[in-house]
């Protein structure tokens, strides 16, 4: 098939087997790209799941808005960080939609950032060993696979342990998780 031209990309992962995983942002979806480059299949399609006050939800399963992040696990599942939908999308391998958290109607632990203070804006995802790791506007929050949330640190500010606006999210071998 045609390879799809991007518009603002914002997010790559690399799977086991070597294919490429872009979060194509501004056509919201994800395209999968085989070891070689050559265009697989794409994830996706806009969907709004809080509409401004007023108007009607447009969301349907796997329908991301504004996708920033992406991480594939060692089994292939994809997680992507769906910011302006408030949650984590879940896709098989093969680009099925699987499930989606936290639910962005609701409360996060202490808190997140999506509207309302309700769900997660997230800004990227990482996983390992059996952890989804997601970065909002000022924290951390770490759920199992399922979407249980495990823990959240880190808040607002310039000193240590402090976050302002974090991007980027990874995890190494140890377990040392890595913020920008």
């Amino acid at each position: 098939s045609e390879t799809p031209e991007f518009v603002r990309p914002m997010g790559v992962a690399f799977g086991d087997d070597g294919w490429i995983y872009v979060a194509d942002t501004g056509n919201n979806r994800v395209c999968v790209f085989d070891e070689r480059g050559g265009f697989r299949f794409e994830i996706g399609g806009f969907g709004i799941a809080k509409p401004a006050a007023g108007a009607e939800p447009t969301w349907d399963e796997g329908e991301l808005n504004f996708p920033t992040g992406i991480a594939v696990d060692e089994d292939g599942t994809i997680y992507v960080a769906d910011f302006r939908n408030d949650s984590i999308s879940v896709f098989d391998a093969e680009g099925a939609f699987l499930r989606r958290f936290p639910d962005p109607f609701e409360q996060v632990g202490e808190g997140g950032s999506g509207r309302g203070g309700l769900g997660i804006a997230v800004t990227d995802v990482a996983v390992a060993d059996g952890r989804v790791y997601a970065t909002d506007q000022y924290q951390v929050l770490v759920f199992s696979t399922d979407g249980e949330l495990l823990d959240q640190f880190g808040k607002p500010g310039d000193g240590p342990g402090d976050l302002d606006h974090p991007n980027c999210i990874d995890v190494d071998e140890d377990g040392t998780v890595y913020v920008a």
